[in-house]
């Protein structure tokens, strides 16, 4: 097990964004420099209560001033970030 330190000024890509996924989010929202958040079904979710949802879906990505990123396009991340460290939530689907 890694010590919280070790996640410290990180880019972090948290993939799967249930409870697993949002308790290792608000755990390491003080911690790592940037969290990358990829979860389809999240997403489409959120933006189904917004009313540009369309619009917002092809721009893939959203911001939190936590420096939180959500992102539904896993290939943008990995390709315009350099992540450190990757957090697969239990029910992640690698169909996804």
């Amino acid at each position: 097990m890694l010590s919280p330190k070790a996640f410290r000024d990180k880019n972090v890509l948290i993939l799967g964004y249930g409870k697993s996924g949002q308790s290792s989010c608000n755990l390491l929202k003080k911690i790592a420099k940037n969290i990358f958040v990829y979860d389809k079904n999240f997403l489409v979710k959120k933006l189904n209560n917004k009313k540009n949802n369309s619009k917002n879906i092809k721009n893939n990505l959203f911001f939190n001033k936590n420096n939180i990123f959500y992102e539904n396009n896993l290939k943008n991340i990995l390709k315009n970030n350099k992540i450190h460290f990757c957090i697969v939530s239990p029910g992640f689907s690698i169909f996804s």
